[in-house]
């Protein structure tokens, strides 16, 4: 058996989740190379030609502008990967602190979902209304 067919050790729903944490922290980096590269290139160019300080505001504006493209396409891309993992059911794993504790203070949430699968917890089950004891 070749190395790359060997079956990985690590679960396929903690693979999606390193995909999606290395998605999410490469969007800040992507902003700041773009306008980063934007702003050089646009300084040399400046001081290749002597036109001070018009080339670095345009590759300044350019920089910015591609970074929030950048910024933008990974976004969508995130999105898109946490609706597939959400879709399989792998994100119930995932969890936001924040808004777990928003939602747990908070009855109209628990009387809305009370019904839907999704936020039952899958370890303290509802009771079966077949079971139910009659009172007399």
């Amino acid at each position: 058996m070749t190395p790359f067919n060997k079956p990985s050790k690590f679960p396929k729903d903690q693979i999606r989740r390193a995909s999606l944490w290395a998605t999410a922290s490469s969007i800040g980096l992507s902003l700041v190379f773009a306008i980063l590269l934007g702003a050089a290139g646009g300084y040399f160019l400046d001081r290749y030609l002597g036109t001070q300080p018009w080339f670095f505001i345009g590759g300044l504006i350019v920089g910015v502008v591609a970074g929030y493209r950048n910024v933008f396409i990974l976004a969508s891309r995130l999105e898109r990967a946490e609706a597939l993992a959400k879709k399989a059911n792998l994100s119930k794993n995932v969890s936001n602190p924040a808004s777990e504790a928003k939602n747990a203070s908070n009855p109209a949430f628990e009387a809305k979902n009370a019904s839907n699968p999704e936020f039952q917890d899958k370890n303290d089950p509802k009771p079966d209304p077949k079971d139910k004891k009659d009172p007399s």
